[in-house]
């Protein structure tokens, strides 16, 4: 069986190819169109994006080839040639975020790109660009093959925009720190736009769905205390008033009702109606607050300048004028308010006085002027202590306490101290000479007390004493000789230096406790003073304990006859 085709075949075939040449021809002159087309549309768009600023890029995911247009190399300074060339250009804050956006389109989970980045430049500069594309072409398997898109310098955009937000933040904080918030109404539409500041003034809570635009009738029902107060805006309004302002208070935010200062502004058509009404609110709660307690002290201290004992003058510093004076310097000058505000500092000083009164304008802080002379009207003089304090500004106050009659009681008080002191001294030397008589008496006393003393002493020693040493030797009883030795041991304790001293040392002690103490002295025992006296030794410890308290022994840890020893 022959394999050759046939006639018909052949014609067949020659006929096909005829036919797929002429195809060929045809596709060949609309490729020739199309490149044309394509020619005419790539330098048009050439054109465009050199008029827009644009740039063009095209990336091959298979190959991570990127090519970018002349207006891209303008902005990169120099084109890179693959995508990881391209990375490195990217800031390293923004290169995950730029990878990760890169990543999705290679993985087919994102076929959108759009995003925000920073490049670095061969000179350093770092400028922001913002790209935008997406994905064009896919293989049969559907995988991401090729990227194309656009990159636009952002840069100056981008200083515009921190510039603005920073001159924002700038205004919130100013707002913030002045606690004024800004607002603008929209007359046509009946809103309200608020700045934060506002909100936190009204404590008012912020709807973030609605931004911050706020319906008049929220501000004139939740705001106004006074319902009164909400109208004053409108008849402003009314009477065509451009600019105007306003106070009112406002109903309790947070438990507190607060005073609102508020400024505008009206925005007109030409027609003369109200587009819009711009304005701010002052929160001045505090600026109140204080004016009132300013109030307060102010009367505060009017009632105590008015009231007090003491004479108090207000005076120009410069001019050495008197500004002001409360009752207590008119009577202490005689002259009246009016008199005095026409008088300078010198006008009150007596003639050949100290010159304080006049040099107290000069002074720049607190002192105390110390004593000062006023003249009054009568011509009379009063004296005064002075102290003057600095005021702000030009002002200094003069505050003067009266000694006028205190420092005339005081003048009689040394006249009288004066006399009473002479009539002393005379007093005295009368005394003196009293004194000096029995100083002379009592030596002369003292003298014959001594000479007494001695005489005694020498008659019992001469005279007594040798009787009974003879009575002894002589026939006695028992009994006798007993009263005998009894006699003569008091004698001697009489006559006795030691006994001296005691008697006289301690007159309350008996002549039993005299003798005890000298035999205790001599080192006698208990037992031992017992026989000697001829008592019982309890007896002795009676006399014992009672020596030590009329000796003022009171601690028992204390030896009785050391004690006695330290008496001559």
């Amino acid at each position: 069986m022959s394999n050759k085709p046939t006639y018909e075949e052949l014609e067949q075939r020659v006929k096909e190819s005829e036919r797929r040449v002429k195809e060929l021809e045809q596709d060949t002159v609309k490729h020739k169109q199309a490149e044309v087309v394509l020619k005419e549309s790539q330098e048009r768009m050439e054109l465009a994006l050199k008029g827009s600023g644009l740039g063009m890029w095209n990336w091959d995911l298979e190959n991570d080839s990127i090519v970018f247009n002349k207006k891209s190399e303008e902005l990169l300074e120099h084109s890179p040639k693959d995508i990881e060339e391209w990375f490195s250009r990217i800031h390293l804050d923004d290169l995950e975020r730029v990878k990760a956006y890169d990543k999705a389109i290679i993985e087919g989970k994102n076929e959108i790109l759009d995003y925000e980045h920073r490049v670095v430049l061969e000179s350093g500069t770092i400028r922001w660009l913002h790209s935008r594309g997406q994905v064009v072409e896919w293989n049969k398997e559907g995988k991401s093959i090729r990227a194309a898109g656009t990159v636009y310098d952002i840069t100056e955009h981008k200083k515009i925009k921190e510039t603005l937000l920073e001159s924002e933040r700038n205004l919130k904080r100013a707002q913030q720190i002045s606690k004024i918030g800004s607002w603008y109404y929209d007359w046509v539409n009946g809103t309200e736009i608020w700045s934060d500041e506002c909100y936190k003034i009204f404590g008012i809570k912020k709807n973030d769905s609605q931004d911050n635009i706020v319906s008049i009738s929220l501000i004139l029902n939740e705001t106004y205390a006074n319902p009164e107060e909400s109208s004053r805006l409108f008849r402003s309004l009314a009477e065509k008033n451009e600019k105007f302002h306003y106070e009112y208070t406002t109903i309790p935010i947070n438990g507190e009702i607060k005073s609102i200062c508020s400024y505008c502004e009206v925005e007109r058509d030409k027609a003369g109606n109200i587009i819009k009404v711009f304005g701010t609110d002052n929160d001045i709660t505090e600026q109140k607050k204080s004016e009132k307690t300013l109030r307060e002290s102010e009367e505060r201290y009017r009632t105590l300048f008015e009231r007090s004992n003491d004479a108090i003058f207000l005076i120009n510093k410069r001019k050495g004028k008197y500004i002001d004076a409360n009752q207590a310097a008119e009577k202490l000058t005689g002259f009246s308010l009016a008199e005095i505000k026409a008088k300078s500092t010198k006008d009150l000083t007596p003639e050949g006085a100290e010159s304080r009164l006049g040099a107290v304008a000069a002074l720049e802080t607190s002192k105390k002027i110390g004593e000062v002379k006023y003249l009054r009207a009568d011509g009379t003089v009063r004296d005064a202590i002075l102290t003057v304090v600095p005021l702000i500004g030009n002002q200094i106050m003069g505050i003067a306490n009266d000694i006028t009659d205190r420092k005339r009681a005081e003048e009689a008080l040394v006249k009288s101290h004066d006399e009473l002191e002479s009539q002393v001294k005379s007093r005295t030397a009368e005394l003196e000479k009293i004194n000096n008589a029995l100083t002379v008496l009592l030596i002369r006393r003292d003298k014959d007390k001594i000479e007494l003393e001695e005489k005694i002493l020498s008659n019992v020693k001469e005279l007594i004493i040798p009787i009974l040493k003879k009575l002894k030797k002589s026939q006695l009883d028992d009994k006798q000789i007993s009263l005998l030795i009894t006699i003569e041991e008091n004698l001697n304790n009489i006559i006795s230096p030691f006994s001296r001293i005691l008697s006289s040392k301690y007159s309350n002690l008996t002549p039993k406790e005299i003798q005890i103490a000298k035999l205790i002295k001599e080192g006698k025992t208990s037992k031992e003073i017992a026989e000697s006296i001829t008592a019982s030794k309890n007896t002795v410890e009676f006399h014992r304990r009672n020596l030590r308290r009329k000796l003022g022994m009171k601690s028992n840890k204390k030896n009785l006859r050391t004690y006695l020893l330290s008496i001559p």
